[in-house]
């Protein structure tokens, strides 16, 4: 198996369809989530997250009663301050896009 647990439940008596029984049964028991973050490159967004959905999203959104939940977020730092044009701009674009949660900080 290629993921790490340490999740063992230890079943006392276990008959199986034959009738026969056997005691002491250790059943793994395999992990249930996934969870996973990585940095992308701003330049190369398109193509990143293209490949992380080939990659990781299809084959967990692809089973049966899968949950998938993904979320973006960004962190933007410009020393130079940010002009009221780019906010108005962002701002109206974020809540077209129906972001969550958005803003900006001085620092």
């Amino acid at each position: 198996m290629s993921y790490k647990t340490d999740k063992a439940k230890t079943i006392d008596t276990v008959v199986t369809a034959d009738g026969s029984s056997d005691s002491q049964v250790t059943v793994i028991v395999p992990p249930k989530r996934f969870y996973g973050s990585v940095k992308l490159d701003a330049l190369r967004l398109r193509r990143d997250v293209g490949q992380i959905a080939d990659e990781v999203v299809q084959h967990l959104s692809s089973l049966v009663d899968a949950e998938v939940e993904i979320t973006l977020e960004l962190h933007v730092t410009v020393p130079e301050g940010l002009s009221e044009n780019v906010i108005r701009t962002v701002s109206e674009n974020c809540r077209v896009l129906k972001f969550s949660n958005q803003g900006f900080e001085q620092e």
